[in-house]
């Protein structure tokens, strides 16, 4: 059984070191995890009053079915924001399909912002 909850900061090297992200102390993160191991995680950072951002990674695909109704959630529902942002590199094609799966839209792209050649993608997912 694949189970979901909160981590804490002792959580945030597992992520950063998957997506690349620096999470802030005002970072929340999900685990999803079966029998002590860690399959996947979103966490949530740069809070405005109407938005939050998330990164995810997973070890196992299998997290996903438990993750995405956490993702929707803890962000509209929980935390209350309207608007959940993504950013992914323009490489990582297999979290860009990801992103468009959980119903995001690309708002924006920024040529270069990953790496000279590697654009970042902008998506949006509203409530």
């Amino acid at each position: 059984m694949i189970e979901v909850g909160e981590g804490g900061p002792g959580h945030f090297p597992w992520i950063e070191s998957r997506t690349g992200c620096v999470l802030t102390r005002n970072a929340r993160v999900l685990v999803a995890w079966r029998n002590g191991e860690i399959l996947g995680m979103l966490a949530f950072d740069a809070w405005t009053p109407g938005s939050v951002q998330f990164h995810m990674a997973v070890e196992k695909a299998i997290a996903w079915r438990r993750l995405r109704p956490a993702l929707l959630d803890y962000a509209f529902r929980h935390a209350g924001k309207q608007v959940i942002v993504g950013v992914v590199p323009s490489h990582n094609l297999r979290s860009l399909r990801m992103a468009q799966r959980l119903g995001g839209v690309q708002t924006h792209r920024v040529k270069d912002g990953w790496d000279l050649g590697d654009d970042l993608i902008v998506f949006e997912l509203r409530r």
